[in-house]
């Protein structure tokens, strides 16, 4: 089975979008950690458009990072992380690098190359959100392939991880095998939000974070 993950159209609106930025800066995806800890360094995971009940698949990325968000006061929980794994090397840029990509803007801090399996980090990871009593974001990041494109029907609509058939896609070319990393993020801004109607219309008059949206219903009131 292969797992596909669909690309929200009110983030990008175009396929073209997604696909560029996904190939300039590979792809990053907020998900939750029981998907995650299911999954294995350089699982392919396949992307696709969605119009009930139609899944159109266009392309894959490969899973070679996995990042983690927190506030700056949380600071310490990477260091912690840190100490309970395996750690063969860590990369440190001299100046954060931000990164911007329509669904959210993030600082990269710091990458870290393990020898742990994603399951073990998950585990070592949530264990230490209890033990410190805070939420920490996860990502599943990874390099952008192109594949043909496939139509899938029925398929159901999820924001995390469905299971598709292999028989249903083409196989994907094999890749070599990359360092298993995982990234410390800081500054993480949430996504633009877009009204359903003003997506319709072909037309987005005014583009506004998910908590800017809050406040202004709440003048409204």
């Amino acid at each position: 089975m292969y797992n596909l993950i669909y690309i929200g159209k009110a983030t990008y609106q175009k396929r073209e979008d997604f696909i560029k930025e996904a190939k300039e800066s590979g792809v990053n995806r907020c998900m939750a950690k029981m998907f995650i800890k299911n999954l294995n360094w350089g699982d392919k995971i396949f992307v696709a458009d969605y119009d009930r009940p139609i899944a159109t698949v266009y392309g894959y990325f490969t899973v070679d990072s996995i990042n983690f968000s927190t506030e700056d006061r949380l600071e310490g929980f990477h260091d912690e992380l840190n100490k309970l794994l395996s750690v063969e090397k860590e990369i440190k840029p001299e100046e954060p690098i931000r990164v911007y990509r329509r669904c959210g803007s993030y600082l990269l801090k710091q990458q870290t190359i393990i020898k742990n399996s994603i399951s073990d980090l998950m585990d070592k990871a949530t264990n230490l959100e209890l033990e410190m009593e805070i939420r920490v974001k996860a990502f599943i990041s990874g390099e952008y392939h192109d594949c043909p494109e496939v139509e899938l029907s029925p398929l159901q609509f999820s924001q995390g991880l469905l299971k598709v058939d292999e028989s249903k896609l083409s196989r994907p070319a094999e890749h070599t095998k990359k360092d298993k990393i995982i990234g410390r993020l800081g500054d993480y801004q949430r996504k633009q939000y877009y009204r359903k109607a003003e997506l319709k219309k072909g037309t987005i008059h005014k583009e506004e974070t998910k908590e800017e949206t809050k406040e202004n219903r709440k003048d409204k009131k």
